[in-house]
């Protein structure tokens, strides 16, 4: 599937305000030649001369990559970031567009915002080394120096033994690294203790479903692969002799226990992040608030344990959405006890209000309610796929609008002090499933006022020239 748009126009072309310490970069990248101080280049495995620029905007708004080679057909496979961290981002070009549902057809470049810029392609996996995008992380380390580590469960739905194989490549500046893989296993299983599933949950689900990576870093260059569901499996990929750490997630919320049972997308309601400082991690849940459910397996008294052990099963039920609570809950690093998560800050929509004065965010969110934008009107706007802020309490929410109206957009909504601070529609053409396609970067923070030949800086320009933009 593609369409063929401009860019759109980013803040701060003037370069009046420097970087925001952190983005929110769409994984699906533009297709145009587009150079300004952060454009790296490189070649292809094929030999194509390729280019890449990084074009940032303040949240909500949306950073994007700029991917050029010419004489490579992209109308059917868009380049995708799979991974980000500090100053890296990892990406993903297929080099065979006709057969790019094959991931023997993808080249892995590493791509730093630097002084200058560089671009590195990496050899590939080998086809032994199977796994999933969201199972990929890349940490910085050292002088140039970085690791990709992907981790992979190696066992099936009901394995006894939880194996995982850990894959890694080490790369840098000037060496040509090889991948290697170590299996490994998950001895201490805090979460089969602490958040236990219910039997018929566990029956159609991998001991482990990573949605996303997070990275600590630090000397040992700690990485968390994140299950939305059950908790973080912590590893330090730099050890020589890496060992598997388990961290469930804090109890579910009860009216989540049924989502579990009918296995809803966990991102719709879950995010995790690690702070800018790398001094906690950050989870999100939310809740939604429902009338008319005609079925629900959970009783009003009974715990969370209690529930599990009665060994409930899905039934089908009808749910009217008639709002939403949201709760915010941190972990310490490092990440020492289940017992160190802390509830930090709650918000149920009744209570949201608005801190927006542009009247174009307004105009977006009587959109997205289809009865303005009151107080009483805002409980109608969907908010859900939340991404969780990396420097403060704001929540981004992704929405789209119940109305005819074709309109998805990310709404800012600060936990704490319970207000929505702005909205940012999204180009419709590039969001065809109904949820959300950016990763929280802090990448912005590497970047320097380095100008290019005409005086231009390397971050908000609107360049107005037609590029295409293809997705899969």
């Amino acid at each position: 599937m593609s369409s063929s748009l401009i860019p759109p126009p980013l803040a701060d072309s003037d370069g009046a305000s420097p970087p925001p310490d952190w983005v929110l970069i769409d994984i699906w990248c533009y297709i145009g030649d587009l150079p300004n101080a952060t454009t790296a280049e490189s070649t292809t495995s094929t030999d194509l001369p390729i280019k890449v620029t990084f074009r940032t905007a303040r949240p909500p708004l949306l950073s994007h990559l700029c991917v050029h080679c010419p004489g490579l057909d992209l109308l059917r496979v868009t380049p995708k970031i799979i991974a980000s961290h500090a100053d890296l981002l990892l990406l993903v070009v297929p080099f065979d567009p006709l057969t790019a549902l094959s991931s023997g057809t993808w080249d892995y470049f590493v791509y730093r915002v630097a002084d200058p810029p560089l671009l590195h392609l990496i050899p590939p996996p080998p086809r032994s080394m199977r796994f999933n995008d969201s199972e990929v992380a890349i940490v910085s380390h050292g002088d140039g120096e970085y690791a990709v580590a992907a981790l992979a469960f190696a066992g099936t739905f009901l394995s006894v033994n939880k194996d995982f194989h850990l894959h890694l490549y080490h790369g840098g500046k000037q060496q040509q690294g090889e991948w290697v893989s170590k299996l490994l296993t998950l001895e201490d299983r805090l979460r089969d203790k602490l958040v236990p599933l219910p039997k018929a949950a566990a029956e159609y689900r991998f001991y482990q479903e990573t949605r996303k990576t997070i990275v600590i870093g630090g000397e040992r260059g700690t990485v968390g692969w994140v299950d939305l569901w059950r908790g973080i499996i912590f590893c330090d990929v730099l050890d020589d002799h890496p060992v598997l750490r388990d961290m469930p997630l804090p109890l579910p919320a009860s009216g989540n226990w049924d989502r579990l049972l009918k296995q809803t997308d966990p991102n719709y309601i879950r995010d995790v992040t690690v702070s800018l400082c790398r001094d906690s991690i950050k989870y999100i849940e939310l809740e939604i608030v429902g009338t008319g459910e005609t079925h629900t397996t959970v009783q009003p008294t009974e715990s969370y344990q209690q529930w599990v052990r009665r060994k409930p099963r899905y039934t089908s039920s009808v749910v009217l959405r008639c709002g939403w609570k949201a709760t915010i809950w941190t972990m310490p690093i490092p990440v020492v006890s289940w017992e160190h998560w802390c509830r930090d800050c709650h918000l149920n929509v009744k209570d949201l209000g608005i801190n927006v004065r542009d009247p174009s965010h307004l105009k977006l969110l009587s959109k997205l309610s289809g009865c303005g934008h009151s107080k009483a009107a805002l409980r109608s706007v969907a908010m859900v796929f939340p991404t969780i802020s990396m420097d403060d309490d704001h929540v981004y929410f992704f929405s789209i609008a119940g109305s005819t109206d074709k309109l998805e957009a990310v709404v800012t909504v600060d936990l704490r002090n319970k207000k929505i601070q702005g909205v940012a529609e999204l180009d419709v053409r590039k969001y065809y499933f109904g949820m959300p396609t950016y990763i929280a970067s802090e990448m912005s923070t590497y970047l320097k006022k380095v100008t290019t030949g005409t005086g231009e800086v390397a971050h908000g320009q609107t360049e107005s020239a037609a590029v295409e933009v293809r997705r899969m």
